[in-house]
């Protein structure tokens, strides 16, 4: 893969991180998944995956670390897809727009290559 792609992989995902709310912003719904925490507490778990991944990927590329590389970014855009009603109105279209292109850049990701 090139590193290129990698990082603009890396940039999406900085750019959904950085686009998460406060910790004292109020959710209205506690069962919505908000829980007045910022989306970087929230997907804390799935960050750290994708980086771990992200540096091995980049490290050691092999058809194993792209397709952990592959499922950390999965399971990283699956649990901000759930954040998705805790997005204020004036950032919702620039959430929705960061999370397709996060997802046009995992298509563009072959992990059946040479490495």
């Amino acid at each position: 893969m090139k590193r290129i792609e990698l990082l603009s992989i890396i940039a999406c995902s900085a750019l959904l991180f950085s686009l998460g709310c406060s910790k004292d912003d109020d959710s209205p719904d506690p069962q919505s998944g908000c829980l007045n925490k910022s989306w970087g507490e929230q997907t804390q778990a799935e960050v750290e995956a994708v980086s771990a991944a992200a540096a091995t990927f980049s490290n050691e590329p092999s058809k194993a670390s792209c397709e952990n590389f592959r499922t950390a970014y999965i399971d990283y855009i699956e649990a901000l897809q759930k954040l998705e009603s805790c997005v204020p109105i004036p950032n919702q279209a620039a959430f929705a727009k960061a999370l397709e292109d996060g997802k046009i850049e995992l298509a563009k990701l072959d992990c059946n290559q040479d490495f």
